[in-house]
């Protein structure tokens, strides 16, 4: 057994001093600039500031950042039927879709107005595509499908509103785009 442990006790030894040699011969020694605590807090506390004052800027460019929006908005003042469900796609993607209630249709019919969706979005030309179901009396609900294109410019908002009404004997979601002008 003395014969295991003296070798292993060498190698032990000769692995604790050739590994701290090797380890301090491969990484390259970086010059320190000798300061005091009190000096490194000092320069810590400038380049904080410095950065915040940089944060604050760029806080403030973007709130004034000119906003692009789109606003949709549902409307139904027809008492002969109600809205089910409308599904509204921007180019293909979904934007916004929503199922009716009872409640939201009887203050639909009393001149309210749902906001579909309201968010930023790109300058150019937008194809908004609605499907919608809707059910008139004591008839399964029916289908329908509208489309606007819109162009939306930069820093302006587009409003469209999709008004659900009488056509005929039928009901149609007419989409209609405004702005307001300030």
């Amino acid at each position: 057994m003395k014969n295991f442990i003296v070798p292993l006790i060498s190698l032990f030894v000769f692995f604790n001093s050739a590994v701290p040699s090797f380890a301090e011969s491969q990484v390259p020694k970086i010059p320190q600039k000798e300061e005091s605590l009190k000096e490194m807090i000092i320069r810590l506390d400038k380049e904080y500031r410095l950065v915040d004052e940089e944060l604050r800027k760029l806080e403030e460019y973007i709130k004034e950042f000119p906003q692009t929006s789109l606003i949709l908005t549902v409307t139904g003042r027809d008492a002969d039927a109600s809205l089910v469900s409308i599904e509204v796609t921007d180019n293909g993607r979904l934007l916004a879709s929503h199922i009716y209630t009872p409640p939201e249709n009887d203050a639909m019919k009393k001149g309210g107005r749902q906001e579909l969706y309201s968010g930023e979005t790109i300058d150019g030309i937008h194809r908004l595509r609605a499907v919608y179901y809707y059910s008139a009396g004591d008839k399964p609900p029916r289908k329908g499908e509208a489309e606007i294109t819109v162009s939306v410019e930069l820093a302006k908002k587009r409003f469209v509103e999709f008004a659900f009404q009488k056509k005929g004997n039928d009901f149609e979601l007419r989409p209609g785009e405004f702005e307001f002008i300030r």
